[in-house]
């Protein structure tokens, strides 16, 4: 037989509502666990407001949530029966994260227009020193004029990051090499005086004859360094003498790696470690409710989603966090039928074919994240300095808002 704790200070009307609950269980008509989590929320509702009136679902549920997450609280609830505990708390951090997640996203949507500017090229880090002092070039970048475009600003990122780049069509690089036999020094480039190749694999640059003569020299450097020549796909092409085995870095449109803010790192490591495994460090976890961003994305969310059914199909839209940093990693909300979903992109997944016509981007770096799973989210702060950048439907901020709130029935 259920007994409740009872304490010295407790008021009459308290006392009613613990036997009344006694006899519920008695009659094996309420849980005693459930018993007990109802009674200890009768206790600090009546110390709080001196009734027991409940509140909104909303403001119930965080009550609830605060609870579970009040680990001595929880260790004199469990003194009193035996019960689902453990999933009971686990339960209330994805729904403290998630309540966290949806003031940081209603921030987003009211500090978000206009939007500041993202941080600059030039806030990447700097290095000081030449990265290969035995060479004349850190990186020598081997492209198709076709491809311009694309490559121009990933080379100026790189200039900027401090990197001694070989770039051909830089006012500077012209002026160098006018007059020059470029027969004679495009080989020396490409073939002896780069640390790097980064060779843009397309069409164009097969079709080529310069490219070609420059991929041939730098063929001949990777027969003493075998990583000397690092491609980049920008289409579907193969390059004749480049082994099919060789690793790529994917990026074709709609890859995660055509966006130059997740390539840029990638490469930046891969040539400053010399394409050596150097362990990242872990993305930092939430204080409370104590989630990390994986478990977030890869637990707590989806269950939200599932919980919200029908909302959640039909808002019709898909929204892309992008975390930034240490390649934390990237993961796609589509809210539509025949059910919501999240997944987790990979190189391989092409994201354009995988978004809907109603799409929004949110980047946002590993520390920002972990401050809205926190509760200590300052949007205004975060897109200012340019560590959350958005774009596409801003309309969906409110929508996703409404859909992540768990709610929960209110007491009887």
């Amino acid at each position: 037989m259920l007994k409740l704790r009872r304490l010295p200070t407790d008021p009459e009307p308290l006392l009613k509502k613990l036997d009344a609950l006694e006899k519920l269980v008695g009659a094996g008509q309420m849980e005693p666990y459930l018993a007990v989590v109802v009674a200890e929320w009768f206790r600090i509702t009546w110390e709080r407001t001196g009734h027991f009136s409940p509140p909104p679902g909303d403001e119930y549920a965080k009550q609830i949530r605060e609870m579970y997450l009040d680990k001595e609280l929880v260790a004199i609830m469990r003194a009193q029966a035996d019960g689902p505990w453990a999933i009971g708390i686990e339960q209330a951090r994805g729904e403290a994260a998630t309540a966290y997640v949806v003031d940081g996203l209603a921030a987003l949507y009211s500090e978000s227009s206009p939007v500041p500017e993202p941080a600059t090229d030039a806030e990447d880090s700097v290095m000081t020193e030449p990265l290969f002092p035995e060479h004349k070039w850190d990186v020598a970048i081997s492209y198709a004029g076709e491809d311009e475009a694309i490559v121009e600003p990933i080379a100026r990122r790189l200039k900027l990051a401090g990197l001694r780049v070989f770039y051909a069509r830089w006012d500077e690089l012209q002026s160098y090499l006018w007059g020059k036999d470029l027969v004679v020094e495009l080989p020396r480039i490409y073939g002896e005086e780069a640390a790097y190749c980064i060779v843009f694999v397309s069409e164009a640059y097969a079709r080529s004859m310069w490219t070609r003569m420059e991929l041939r020299n730098s063929l001949a450097r990777a027969l003493e360094n075998d990583e000397y020549v690092k491609p980049i796909r920008l289409d579907d092409t193969k390059l004749p003498g480049l082994s099919p085995t060789v690793s790529y870095l994917d990026a074709r449109p709609g890859h995660l790696y055509s966006d130059p803010s997740r390539l840029i790192p990638l490469m930046l490591d891969a040539i400053r470690y010399r394409g050596q495994f150097v362990p990242k460090p872990a993305v930092p976890k939430a204080n409370s409710p104590d989630l990390s961003i994986e478990e977030y994305f890869g637990v707590v969310l989806p269950a939200m989603l599932r919980w919200e059914g029908e909302a959640a199909t039909n808002v019709g839209g898909t929204v892309l966090f992008d975390v930034t940093g240490a390649d934390a990693g990237v993961w796609l909300i589509r809210l539509c039928p025949p059910e919501a979903t999240v997944k987790r992109i990979t190189a391989n997944d092409d994201i354009n074919a995988l978004q809907l016509p109603r799409h929004l981007e949110i980047t946002i770096t590993p520390t920002e994240m972990a401050n809205m799973l926190a509760g200590k989210f300052d949007a205004r702060k975060a897109l200012i300095e340019g560590n959350v950048e958005i774009k596409g439907d801003l309309a969906l901020l409110k929508e996703v808002g409404t859909i992540f709130q768990r709610r929960m029935p209110s007491p009887a």
